[in-house]
């Protein structure tokens, strides 16, 4: 039997895709049906790094995502997709879902920026701007907003921390 399946009779599912996706040990990652259901899924993937964001059933990805459904027997099960197919399905049956009813995200959480509010508009003023003007009109007004919204934001921060030329 695959580290990443259940015994039969096991309520687990959970715990074997979460394993399964993120590449653990099943037994390093908790049993959410007897250790406090979703609450416990989102608290677990926070302490991971990880955003679970749940989304629709009609959604598929092209990356290991879980899916959450009823099954031909009847139950409500979790397993492991991509791009719409099954990739690991925990139980011993291998029959996937019946029916999807939300699919799971498993997305990393962004590290802290460590560059000031001056170099990231530096680095904003060197992307593409060939369709932003930073011209004001003949009343003082930027001719786009994007720039002046842009502009004025990193002007007053970088003025409130001494920062500004």
């Amino acid at each position: 039997m695959s580290a990443y399946k259940q015994a039969v009779g096991s309520t687990n599912c959970m715990q074997c895709c979460v394993s399964f996706l993120l590449g653990l040990p099943v037994e390093s990652v908790p049993q959410f049906a007897e250790d406090g259901g979703w609450d416990r899924f989102m608290q677990f993937a926070a302490e991971k790094g990880y955003s679970a964001v749940m989304l629709p059933g009609d959604r598929e990805f092209e990356a290991d995502y879980l899916a959450s459904g009823k099954t031909e027997r009847g139950t409500s099960h979790m397993v492991v997709m991509n791009d719409g197919k099954l990739v690991h399905d925990p139980h011993p049956s291998n029959a996937g879902l019946v029916e999807v009813q939300c699919v799971w995200l498993f997305a990393r959480n962004a590290t802290p920026t460590r560059r000031t509010e001056r170099e990231l508009f530096e680095g904003w003023a060197r992307a593409d701007t060939s369709n932003v003007s930073f011209e004001r009109d003949a009343e003082g007004f930027y001719n786009d907003m994007t720039a002046a919204l842009l502009w004025h934001a990193w002007e007053s921060r970088a003025t409130h921390q001494g920062d500004h030329q």
